[in-house]
């Protein structure tokens, strides 16, 4: 279900029951797989998110001023997101971070990170991940000629 004053750029896929609420920014190339959640997300290009990605838009309870501490988190360039994360309200996910799946986000990421974990806790950097099938050198190195 796509609702009213959402933004969907080029190249993007969108699966099947995934709700994307009013105020959705997406960037080109970006993957939302099934059973996603996103209410006033900003999505940079190409980026990734698994099935059942819930995004969170409420800090509290509504209450009398609640329209001004409702607030979507950000996610930046090339970050990919495991299914079933939980991201909070407010968080910004930095470029070519890696959230695990299954992860709780409670507080931004750092670009080029890798997190995982309820909550979700610094584990690495993406520059030591290794591709298991040895098709590159490391992951995400194929992602390195799309900027140039």
């Amino acid at each position: 279900m796509i609702r009213e004053n959402n933004v969907i750029g080029d190249g993007c896929s969108v699966g099947t029951n995934a709700v994307l609420e009013p105020g959705n920014r997406i960037g080109d190339g970006s993957r939302v797989h099934s059973h996603c959640f996103l209410e006033n997300v900003t999505l940079g290009r190409r980026v990734f998110l698994g099935p059942g990605v819930v995004f969170t838009d409420d800090p509290h309870p509504p209450c009398p001023r609640y329209d001004e501490c409702v607030g979507g988190a950000t996610v930046e360039d090339d970050a990919s997101i495991g299914g079933n994360a939980t991201i909070l309200p407010g968080v910004r996910i930095g470029a070519r971070a890696l959230v695990g799946a299954g992860s709780v986000v409670t507080r931004d990421v750092a670009p080029d990170t890798v997190v995982a974990g309820s909550p979700a806790r610094e584990k690495r950097k993406t520059s030591e991940l290794l591709c298991a099938p040895g098709h590159y050198a490391r992951p995400y190195e194929w992602r390195e000629a799309l900027d140039s």
